[in-house]
């Protein structure tokens, strides 16, 4: 996969911009801060920031404007990869980028009711989509119903599926999300071919493989125990991608009468060994799941360092480490406790 002479530069580079991924032990100090403009100011000292809140004011600095700075900052990354790599290195490139796509229409859903976006939320959105994306998401902010926001789409790859679940009568946000999600895995998984060969297909195929198996285990896990759902409902939902869960395994895992059988179930798949018993409460299971995927990522960066595997792993370590923020910032923002917060991110 990949080679020394292809990759040494994008590798050199991408290790630099890795060591300035935020550590455990910054985590811990940031978890210490007691209101949003402390964490602003904090990542406004911090290479990969600074250049995104240097002119802002952050001690009256919006809880919305910080979160959309910690995206931006990952999109900036993103960004300098893509100038710094090679013709064949960014058709990868141009697949992962639909990932920043599909979580920006879902912001936009989740604000069709109540919508807020400053003007400088909107240069973050132009300077990055505006170079990588045909999708207006300026005008995609203003929409005020999700059919405004379908038809926002048209004449993406994203309208027709989304189209769909309002015709439907898709009334809930989750509804939306989760064809996203879906359509994003059916999408790669049937493109991938056309991108990738030997090698780096087999590493694609695994990792997008992987994913999809954990997310439905996770999906059908949290149905049946959350959710009042049919076999039927909870199967069409499922993301039609076998890769070591089988598709006559998964239909047994959907077909458990009950959480006690699910949990058998998953524990006789080829996951069991991280899947156990005993590690079935919701938020011990999400963070397995979580680590599964970055074990994925991991195992490639780590066999084939010289290869697309290194922009895969540190994207997917960027976008986690924005997750964890935006995490972190809302807590504070709501009072959570020190301790709680610590047992989300770290």
């Amino acid at each position: 996969m990949g080679s020394l002479k292809q990759y040494s530069g994008l590798t050199t580079k991408i290790k630099a911009m890795r060591s300035r991924l935020i550590s455990d032990e910054e985590y811990e100090k940031i978890i210490d801060f007691e209101t949003v403009p402390e964490i602003a100011e904090y990542l406004k000292n911090r290479a990969g920031f600074k250049e995104v809140l240097d002119s802002v004011d952050t001690a009256s600095i919006h809880r919305e404007t910080v979160e959309h700075a910690i995206v931006y900052s990952g999109y900036r990354q993103f960004d300098k990869i893509y100038k710094f790599a090679s013709l064949e290195q960014r058709k990868y490139l141009k697949i992962h980028f639909m990932l920043y796509e599909v979580e920006m229409i879902k912001r936009a859903i989740r604000k069709s009711n109540s919508p807020y976006i400053t003007k400088e939320q909107n240069q973050f959105i132009e300077q990055i989509f505006g170079k990588y994306s045909e999708i207006n998401f300026e005008e995609l902010f203003k929409a005020m119903t999700f059919s405004e926001i379908v038809k926002g789409l048209e004449g993406s790859i994203y309208y027709e599926p989304l189209k769909q679940v309002l015709d439907l009568g898709g009334k809930e946000a989750f509804d939306y999300e989760l064809t996203l999600d879906m359509f994003y895995f059916r999408y790669v998984w049937k493109k991938r071919r056309t991108y990738f060969k030997g090698s780096e297909l087999r590493a694609v195929s695994d990792i997008i493989g992987t994913e999809a198996d954990i997310l439905n285990l996770m999906w059908i896990y949290r149905a049946k125990k959350f959710y009042n759902m049919t076999q039927g409902q909870i199967a069409a939902m499922i993301i039609p991608i076998y890769h070591r869960v089988k598709k006559e395994q998964m239909i047994r895992l959907v077909e458990t009468h009950d959480i006690a059988e699910l949990k058998t179930a998953i524990v006789n798949t080829k996951y069991g060994r991280f899947l156990t018993a005993e590690s079935f409460d919701e938020m011990r299971m999400d963070k397995i799941c979580k680590e599964l995927i970055k074990r994925i990522y991991d195992k490639y960066y780590r066999i084939e360092p010289y290869s697309m595997a290194v922009m895969s792993s540190y994207l997917r370590d960027k976008r986690e480490e924005m997750n964890k923020l935006i995490t972190i910032v809302e807590c504070i923002r709501y009072g959570y406790k020190k301790d709680d917060i610590a047992k989300a991110i770290l």
